[in-house]
């Protein structure tokens, strides 16, 4: 049998499987000893009792961590981690949120109406900053109105009244600082 840099057991095409037993044992021991110690096991759990089963199944130690990522988790606190199986930490991620949205400026107006854009469902626990850039060209801008957890409103603007619909993209991104 051939081995890899990491330590796992592979069948070798020139090699004896006999018997298939004791050659299935090696390469089962074989990852157990490279991926068992030394690394973090990760795995998916959907919900805290799944996640709770598989950390006593691990048995995790302080040189032995156990990571999941709960799916049913609040959006950016999905990522949990124990050395014990009973006392569990997040590690939160950046909340960001981003996009493009479209704004018009009617003919013979300076401002476009507000644009309402809504971010994910539980993203942000506070009122998150917000930058918006309008992609166009002259003297147009974009600029932001009220900001909550789960909403914020845009628009774009013109230091003059414009001659005819005008309407311009608006990249947007709300951060969590």
């Amino acid at each position: 049998m051939g081995t890899t840099a990491s330590g796992v057991w592979y069948l070798d095409p020139n090699g004896s499987i006999d018997p298939i037993e004791s050659v299935f044992s090696t390469m089962a021991s074989s990852i157990e000893n490279a991926f068992g110690t030394g690394y973090v096991r990760t795995a998916i759990a959907t919900s805290v009792t799944d996640r709770n089963a598989q950390a006593t199944a691990y048995g995790p130690t302080n040189s032995r961590p156990f990571m999941v990522w709960r799916t049913d988790a609040t959006a950016g606190r999905n990522i949990e981690f124990t050395t014990d199986g009973t006392n569990w930490s997040i590690i939160q991620n950046t909340r960001t949120a981003m996009g493009k949205v479209t704004a018009t400026i009617a003919s013979g107006q300076k401002d476009s109406p507000v644009v309402n854009l809504t971010f994910p469902s539980g993203l942000f626990s506070s009122v998150p900053s917000l930058q918006a850039t309008c992609v166009a060209s002259g003297a147009v801008w974009a600029t932001t109105g009220s900001i909550t957890t789960s909403s914020a409103a845009i628009r774009i603007h013109s230091a003059a009244a414009v001659s005819g619909a005008y309407t311009a993209d608006v990249h947007w991104t709300a951060t969590l600082t």
